[in-house]
């Protein structure tokens, strides 16, 4: 595979991953062919087939998944990429940890008919969630 580089998203629901993963592959695709793959669910077999079978031609990949909240899983998605991809550079971008601001993100989501209900989630998720502040982005709200 000819997969160079993956980069992590890891924040927690209505953080902006998935804003960033989308304007990431549509604007800025100067390092080649990339995708976004979107909460991937790295602890299902489903994952790793999918990791397994993706376009020889891709150059980069970037992931979120809201649960990379957690260590354990984010630990589990770098062996899993690192074990799919020989000499991959593994990149982790780290979301701020602001469960107010996601919440307001997530009721501006909801006016756009996005129905789905991570309230719950986001609180459950941000206890766990300790942020790296080696590479932190803070998103504006909309």
């Amino acid at each position: 595979m000819n997969v160079k580089k993956v980069t992590l998203l890891v924040g927690l629901p209505g953080s902006g991953k998935t804003t960033v993963g989308n304007f990431f592959i549509e604007k800025h695709n100067t390092i080649g062919k990339g995708i976004f793959i979107d909460d991937i669910g790295v602890l299902t077999q489903d994952a790793k087939s999918y990791l397994l079978n993706i376009d020889k031609e891709i150059d980069y990949i970037i992931i979120s998944d809201v649960y990379f909240c957690k260590e354990k899983v984010l630990q589990a998605a770098k062996n899993l990429i690192i074990e799919i991809f020989s000499n991959v550079e593994v990149e982790i971008l780290y979301f701020e940890n602001n469960p107010e601001k996601c919440l307001y993100n997530v009721k501006e989501r909801e006016k756009n008919g996005d129905n789905r209900k991570v309230d719950g989630l986001i609180k459950l998720l941000s206890k766990d969630y300790n942020v790296s502040t080696e590479k932190v982005i803070k998103i504006k709200n909309r």
